[in-house]
């Protein structure tokens, strides 16, 4: 029997996607397929490099970067071939006039960190070696983080470790040639400075990292620090929070660069060990270098178990408003390990040991997404709750989860149906006045043989996603076009 919360679900879906728009508000282009082999192969968006849809593919050992016209018919493939043949962490900056590729190399027990452009010729730029740190142990192996600027023109790339006896930093700060702006190598005395894996870089180039305590067993923290550069400053300067004994979890960063002010959230408790119950958020005055406001907001579920129950929620994205307010959006997100078994019987006339063949699964459930926006002096404007349930095996959670499309009206969040043997694509529109609207993107039947990758897709402008898609030993890529901005307008 369905429990009330599934038949709120199902009822839900059914009657967001019962308001349809015209199906010409979108338009679909699907590439031709690429051999793929999930096992030992790669792929990624990179975005959109003047005209062209770009995205990467490994075919072991060889690595190409592929471009796509308007409607992903592919121009031309062009090799990587300064790769090394062990290299790792790839990563890819792309803006209209430049596209940057990223990569590591490990060898003499030292990390290096290489970064190649395209050429206006159309052949690479002999990589430049960026960065380097030691490596004591395997497990001092710890791929860079990186950052990019909102005009992609500012990288960051930073990487933190303990080593004969220091804590250290170390990060880079290179432009759009490849120029290096800034190199960074800071030692701390305290064994206790961990570093988010959340940064930032504003436009001007001033990095913003985030350093906390020990994280205990639930991710949660009692101190906050905020590392940044001033203008003249040669090494990073700490700015402690005030978190008021509060404890914080999921940490987001996101720079305003219009008004110098870095916006810093997460969830917050009352305990060390207790469920969230609220959001935090501070800003952090680029110019004054100092924390302006901070806000600690009760938030209670519109769907839960108790009024005010945030566990299980992971926090996904931190979305600035033009009127210095923010939204974030959460996920309910967690996995259940159990074990199958399968006994075989055995007929006969004494007790005999009979086998059993167990196996254990892992399932991935990836539900509702939550958003909360926030006015600028810190009260709760709205919020809402889309009803997902998706629930996958031994998979990772690979076609679960959802992409996200900012537009000036609101934001698009697309994901898949997973309720039913065939896979819908939904998406729910969010106005910026919380107005919400679901519909089923309309798909045909050659979209139809492919299993989508939402949380993979990356929105290459204002009104254009570019989601993977796979097939068994295929991979191709949809391009996803908005044509119209009713969506976000239609409350239900």
């Amino acid at each position: 029997m369905l429990s009330m919360l599934k038949i709120r679900k199902l009822f839900f879906i059914v009657l967001c996607c019962s308001l349809f728009i015209a199906a010409d508000a979108q338009k679909l282009y699907l590439s031709e397929k690429e051999d793929f082999n999930i096992r030992v192969d790669d792929f990624a968006v990179i975005g959109k490099y003047q005209q062209s849809m770009v995205v990467y593919r490994k075919r072991n050992p060889n690595a190409e970067i592929l471009f796509y016209t308007d409607k992903m018919v592919k121009e031309k493939s062009l090799p990587l071939d300064f790769l090394p043949e062990q290299y790792t962490n790839i990563r890819f900056v792309c803006n209209q006039q430049k596209l940057l590729v990223f990569y590591e190399i490990k060898e003499s027990k030292k990390q290096h960190l290489y970064a190649s452009k395209l050429l206006e010729n159309g052949s690479w730029q002999s990589p430049v070696l960026l960065n380097t740190k030691p490596i004591g142990f395997l497990k001092d192996y710890v791929p860079y983080k990186y950052s990019v600027s909102e005009n992609k023109q500012r990288i960051l790339f930073y990487n933190a470790y303990y080593l004969s006896g220091n804590n250290t930093i170390q990060a880079v700060i290179v432009d759009d040639e490849l120029n290096i702006l800034k190199q960074i190598n800071q030692f701390y005395s305290d064994k206790e400075y961990f570093f988010s894996d959340k940064s930032a870089i504003s436009n001007k180039g001033l990095p913003y990292l985030l350093a906390t305590d020990r994280p205990n067993n639930r991710g949660h923290v009692e101190e906050l620090k905020i590392l940044s550069l001033s203008d003249f400053s040669k090494d990073l300067l700490v700015f402690p929070s005030n978190l008021e004994k509060h404890f914080i979890s999921d940490l987001q960063l996101a720079v305003d660069n219009k008004n110098g002010n870095i916006y810093i959230a997460s969830f917050f408790s009352d305990g060390k060990y207790s469920n969230p119950r609220g959001i935090y958020f501070s800003i952090f005055d680029e110019e004054k270098q100092a924390t302006t406001t901070s806000h600690f907001v009760p938030i209670a579920l519109q769907i839960s178990k108790s009024n005010a129950d945030l566990k299980d929620i992971k926090m996904r994205h931190l979305f600035l408003k033009n009127d210095g307010g923010l939204e974030l959006v959460g996920e309910k997100y967690y996995q259940n390990i159990r074990t199958i078994s399968s006994i075989n019987p055995i007929v006969g006339n004494s007790f005999v040991s009979v086998p059993d063949n167990a196996r254990t699964v892992t399932e991935y459930y990836y539900d509702e997404i939550y958003i909360f926006s926030f006015k600028n002096e810190g009260s709760l404007s709205w919020s809402q709750t889309i009803l997902k349930e998706q629930l996958s095996t031994d998979d990772g959670g690979l076609f679960s989860s959802f992409t996200p499309l900012q537009h000036p009206l609101g934001n698009a969040f697309i994901f898949n149906d997973l309720s039913s043997k065939n896979t819908r694509l939904l998406a729910c529109y969010v106005s910026s006045k919380g107005e919400m609207n679901m519909k089923e993107i309309q798909t045909n039947e050659q979209i139809d043989e492919w299993n989508l990758l939402p949380r993979s897709a990356m929105q290459i402008s204002k009104s254009e996603l570019l989601i993977p898609c796979m097939m068994k030993n295929n991979v191709c890529f949809l391009k996803l076009t908005f044509l119209t901005p009713n969506h976000f307008v239609t409350s239900i």
